[in-house]
């Protein structure tokens, strides 16, 4: 469930202001549906223990002041991903492989233009 205290943080004006509407999944349906109906966690020993993992080389190259500013309050072994869509379909997926890996910037711009040219017609 989400806190008052963490919606705070998002409403801050740095991502969110205090107009916009935001919508919370307390029910996970968005992970659920990124896992066809199953949320998609990684175990803990996976995640965390393996010096190999590629998420230790992500997280190195995140800076101190955004580490020491991060919420890691939740739950922490849902993977997550990324819809965009138009108002018929979804039209590009990204499902994380490991935590931290994220969809390439230039196929969501490509995406979300695909999706505005499709809505205009």
């Amino acid at each position: 469930m989400v806190t008052g205290e963490e919606v705070a943080g998002f409403r801050n004006g740095e991502y969110w202001g205090e107009d916009t509407d935001l919508f919370f999944d307390d029910d996970l349906v968005f992970f659920k549906t990124l896992g066809n109906g199953k949320l998609r966690k990684k175990s803990f020993a996976a995640a965390f223990l393996n010096p190999f993992s590629t998420m230790y080389k992500r997280y190195g190259k995140i800076s101190d002041d955004i580490k020491k500013n991060a919420n890691i309050v939740g739950e922490g072994l849902i993977m997550g991903g990324l819809f965009v869509v138009n108002r018929d379909a979804v039209v590009y997926q990204h499902k994380e492989k490991d935590f931290g890996t994220v969809a390439p910037i230039a196929e969501v711009l490509e995406a979300v233009d695909d999706a505005v040219k499709t809505a205009k017609k």
